[in-house]
């Protein structure tokens, strides 16, 4: 029962959150877009592992 009452709240005040960036929605679909046909063209072009090797170079991984 706690659980399901916490659930509830949460969700309300997500959906508030998520009301306020309405205005930016538009933005956010057309760079998503412009991104996937960035990655479209760099598969076609198989130029996506020579971008992973490039980032392995520049990302510190360290575990």
């Amino acid at each position: 029962m706690e659980v399901t009452i916490l659930v509830t709240l949460l969700w309300s005040k997500s959906l508030l959150n998520i009301k306020k960036f309405n205005h930016i929605l538009p933005a956010i679909q057309k760079i998503s877009g412009l991104i996937m046909i960035l990655l479209g063209i760099l598969l076609l072009n198989w130029t996506i592992p020579l971008l992973a090797a490039y980032l392995v170079k520049i990302v510190p991984f360290s575990f």
